[in-house]
């Protein structure tokens, strides 16, 4: 069963609202929607799902399974529907990032030079 649908089937099994279950959770309905849409291919941040998961009573085993799923599915979706970016917009990007932002970037960029495959 898909994130989405688990999350939609407790708040129905349990009667809740988008509201009452955000209430529970400790974020807005607003996410609570996002996570329901079966089409949503933007990964929550690992703070609110965890907070989202623990709010449903979901036990810590079913907790971590479902957030290496999630983990999985954001390390495996870099480009999803999209096209691959340009250069200039990941540059305008990486000067968005904060300086912990920009050094992480920075090091994930020499990793993926070090790696002698992947040269031209």
């Amino acid at each position: 069963m898909k994130l989405a649908e688990r999350i939609l089937f407790f708040r129905v099994e349990h009667g809740l609202t988008q509201m009452s279950l955000a209430e529970r959770c400790g974020v807005s309905a607003t996410v609570i929607s996002h996570l329901e849409r079966p089409d949503n291919r933007r990964c929550p941040k690992t703070e609110t799902l965890r907070k989202v998961l623990a709010g449903m009573k979901l036990n810590e085993d079913e907790i971590s399974r479902i957030m290496a799923e999630n983990e999985s599915f954001r390390q495996n979706s870099f480009y999803g529907d999209k096209k691959p970016r340009t250069e200039s917009s990941l540059m305008k990007i990486f000067r968005q990032l904060n300086p912990e932002g920009q050094a992480i970037a920075l090091k994930q960029l020499t990793a993926l030079a070090d790696i002698d495959e992947l040269h031209i």
